[in-house]
């Protein structure tokens, strides 16, 4: 497989991404996987794996940033669910004129907060093929109700200041009792976990992030979907709601909810990529959008 870098969006809006050309497609048009991060993440953290592993069964994908989070395209950090929704559709645009790929099948892959705004592209377009989601954040309300009390109150007047245009931030994560948008037990080394050494990943995210994700319902988009939607979630995943998760499965067109062992942050690190993708890879054989079988791979 290669990868080459790509902008796609328009100005005040790009997003750096990688494209991934498909092996073994023997001229034939190609799927397109198109692969979003979760909060404040990077396309270098814990995404690489589940692309290469879509590409070598014949897939290209799409790997991209959120606008205002790569480097070379990094401005005053702002994160605006209708705006990322809105860089899923120029990554989808991207896909359906780049010459070799199938635009019925077009497949979108989010982690976490990435979710959302996947689910939210593909109502009303019917040539999504399918929408894959692991550790889904689909829940504001659910989340904010185990959030604590003391770091809710904290963040209200950073959040106000940041709706009314001072540009605040704060951090991503951060261990409990300390202050931030994720500082549940667990949050602060998941992070660890899955952000390289050398990632451009910033601790931090815009205060108002919080406020505007309270009303964030998008298990409620499942009677819109016209595709099938695979959701994995985690045992032991206290970050997101896991009933919103088991609502988007069982209310979506042909959905699938598959558990693991895993807490928030498991599904980008260390070997539960192959698990996760290996199940996806199926699920999309039998939806009938990978040709074939399943190459044979050093990822396999």
């Amino acid at each position: 497989m290669t990868r080459e870098d790509l902008r796609i969006g328009g100005p005040g809006a790009r997003c750096a991404a990688w494209l991934y050309r498909p092996t073994n497609t023997e001229g034939r048009s190609a799927l397109c996987v198109i692969i979003g991060a979760g909060l404040a993440l990077t396309r270098n953290d814990g995404l690489e794996a589940y692309a290469e592993r879509f590409a070598a069964a014949g897939a290209a994908v799409i790997v991209f940033d959120h606008r205002h989070m790569s480097p070379s395209e990094r401005g005053p950090q702002r994160l605006g669910l209708r705006g990322q929704v809105d860089d899923w559709r120029s990554a989808i645009a991207y896909a359906r004129a780049w010459g070799g790929l199938d635009p019925r099948r077009t497949v979108l892959w989010g982690y976490s907060l990435a979710a959302g705004p996947a689910l939210k592209a593909a109502v009303n377009d019917r040539q999504i093929a399918a929408v894959l989601t692991i550790s889904p954040f689909l829940d504001g309300l659910a989340r904010i109700r185990r959030s604590p009390i003391r770091n809710t109150a904290w963040i209200v007047p950073r959040a106000v200041a940041d709706l009314i245009g001072l540009r605040t931030t704060i951090p991503a994560t951060a261990p409990p009792g300390g202050h931030g948008a994720m500082v549940l037990p667990g949050e602060a080394d998941g992070f660890a976990r899955i952000v390289k050494n050398g990632s451009p990943w910033p601790n931090q995210v815009p205060a108002a992030a919080a406020v505007t994700t309270v009303a964030h319902r998008r298990q409620t988009l499942a009677r819109h979907l016209h595709c099938p939607v695979w959701v994995g979630i985690g045992d032991n995943d206290r970050s997101v709601s896991e009933t919103a998760a088991e609502q988007l499965a069982t209310r979506a067109p042909a959905g699938e909810l598959h558990r693991y062992p895993f807490d928030h942050f498991d599904p980008l690190a260390g070997t539960a990529p192959k698990l996760v993708a290996r199940d996806q890879i199926k699920f999309l054989l039998e939806q009938g959008l990978l040709d074939g079988e399943r190459p044979s791979s050093p990822l396999a």
